[in-house]
């Protein structure tokens, strides 16, 4: 006799393509937050001591390594289908997305740097980002009943 029927869901269930995609979001939003980190850490190095940007690449640097973890901390908590991979997504996503919005407002009109030649393409992927992730993926990972077969452990 199985639990499955007890649990609500089975726990040998396929994840299904688009789950996949959103697993793979979180390696892209891990991998591309890695890049920046290297990327703002050299420019950091180069900047002069009294340089008045030094604190925006501070704050970057911490912000880009919380989503690192945090994506790291999705990435295993979906492929151990653990319930709690919903909420790990959704923090993982608003943590990312507010941290672009604030470190673009900051470095724009704190600093008074152009966001847009240290990243190309910075505001547009912002709100590609926000579309995709926000407004397709986390509906899509907390609704669907697919996503309620599949992360079913504790």
């Amino acid at each position: 006799m199985s639990d499955s029927g007890l649990s609500g869901g089975n726990k040998n269930e396929s994840f299904g393509l688009f789950l996949i995609i959103i697993a793979l979001s979180g390696c892209y939003i891990m991998i591309t937050r890695l890049g920046l980190i290297i990327n703002f850490w050299n420019i950091f190095l180069s900047l002069e001591s009294e340089s008045r940007v030094k604190g925006y690449f501070i704050l970057s640097l911490i912000s880009f390594s919380v989503t690192v973890l945090l994506s790291l901390w999705f990435v295993f908590s979906f492929f151990r289908k653990k319930k709690s991979t919903r909420y790990v997504f959704l923090s993982l996503v608003l943590i990312y997305l507010f941290f672009d919005a604030a470190s673009y407002l900051y470095g724009t009109y704190v600093v008074g740097i152009d966001i847009g030649v240290l990243i190309q393409g910075y505001v547009r992927n912002l709100i590609i980002d926000t579309i995709i992730l926000l407004f397709i993926f986390t509906p899509y990972i907390f609704f669907s009943g697919k996503s309620k077969r599949v992360f079913i452990r504790s």
